[in-house]
């Protein structure tokens, strides 16, 4: 076998990781004044676009706190507002009113949130569109509503989101590795 065959696999394969591995995560934790709700969002997905939303939502109050998902939404980079669906509910009952989230004093839940709109079904699934991350720097709100021991409460949450940066670096990996399978080839070089 040939030194530019192996290296072409190597290439490829060095290409698929750069691929693959252009997915971005973030995690970011807020808490507006005078709430007692933190919390710690998790986007995934690729550079353009984001594929999931993990919440970690935690009542750092010394009373129980209640979420009324139904009163709760989120505000995308274009600025449309959507109604939020939890992961656990399913899609097809997705207009019904969702179950309130009661979390104890210093606990936490965890939930995967989408808008309900960009839900859709296709070939015998669910299926949810991705939320286009504009390339200029925007914000992604989530507008929390909940019942505490104060009566109702209210909160947002900002995230200044935009496009990662292309990573050239594998770029320049397969090119030296091109470079170097046309040296060996001109070379004659056989294994």
């Amino acid at each position: 076998m040939r030194i530019p065959l192996r290296l072409t696999f190597v290439a490829l394969a060095l290409l698929a990781m750069s691929i693959s591995s252009s997915a971005a995560t973030s995690v970011q934790i807020q808490s507006p004044n005078s709430s007692p709700i933190q919390v710690e969002a998790t986007f995934s997905g690729k550079r353009k676009e984001i594929s999931g939303i993990q919440l970690r939502i935690r009542n750092t109050s010394t009373a129980s706190v209640t979420i009324q998902w139904d009163a709760c939404s989120l505000v995308l980079p274009n600025g449309r507002t959507e109604r939020i669906v939890r992961a656990g509910i399913l899609y097809i009952t997705s207009a019904l009113p969702q179950a309130t989230t009661t979390i104890p004093p210093g606990g936490f839940i965890e939930e995967s949130v989408w808008p309900a709109t960009m839900t859709r079904y296709t070939r015998k699934r669910w299926d949810q569109d991705a939320i286009v991350v504009p390339t200029i720097a925007s914000t992604l709100g989530l507008f929390l509503t909940w019942n505490d021991s104060s009566g109702r409460g209210e909160g947002m949450w900002l995230w200044s989101i935009q496009r990662e940066p292309y990573n050239f670096t594998w770029l320049y990996v397969l090119g030296a590795l091109f470079i170097l399978g046309s040296l060996s080839e001109g070379l004659g070089t056989n294994y």
